[in-house]
């Protein structure tokens, strides 16, 4: 009997815990749209989902944005060099700086790319905190009820809103209306 007690009882502990950030979660949530929504008094629960760790890995650092920004920067003066090459009005000395320019921002990439692969090596992804996916009606500033589903992304300690996204599908398919 001892030894059933034994097992039970972290299993409770950890059932409680959970129940307790859940909780804890949604409190958070519901005090941020307090703030920011336009008629907190209309604001209607209707599910909350399953409250999961939010990782950061190295795609999406600093390091990562930058050389992606910079290989972007180099395309497109290389379509500016081609550009230049291909006219017999510009001076050959206009087209020289243009290559020079284009040389340092090539440079400038292959130095980021192996500081980047060096650093991406020895990444360890961290735990950012929480996100939960969380369903609800309210009404707009128009006096409309809306229907919102939206994933809250919390810090480690579930006391504030880091950031608010919709869900991958709801981009997904309003990309696919503007195209």
């Amino acid at each position: 009997m001892k030894d059933i007690f034994i097992i039970i009882l972290p299993l409770l502990l950890l059932l409680a815990a959970c129940n307790n950030n859940d909780k804890k979660a949604a409190a958070t949530i519901r005090e941020y749209l307090r703030l920011h929504s336009d008629n907190y008094n209309s604001y209607e629960p209707v599910s909350f989902g399953k409250l999961d760790t939010s990782f950061q890995y190295y795609i999406g650092t600093a390091a990562q944005l930058q050389l992606s920004a910079l290989t972007d920067s180099f395309d497109k003066e290389s379509e500016k060099y081609a550009l230049l090459l291909k006219s017999d009005s510009i001076p050959i000395q206009e087209k020289r700086q243009a290559y020079q320019k284009l040389q340092v921002v090539q440079d400038t990439i292959f130095a980021l790319v192996d500081s980047s692969m060096r650093a991406e090596k020895n990444f360890k992804p961290f735990m950012r905190g929480y996100y939960l996916e969380h369903t609800y009606r309210i009404k707009n500033k128009t006096g409309t009820t809306k229907l919102k589903d939206e994933i809250f992304v919390l810090n480690k300690t579930l006391d504030s809103v880091i950031v608010v996204r919709e869900p991958a599908m709801q981009q997904l398919l309003k990309e696919k209306k503007t195209l």
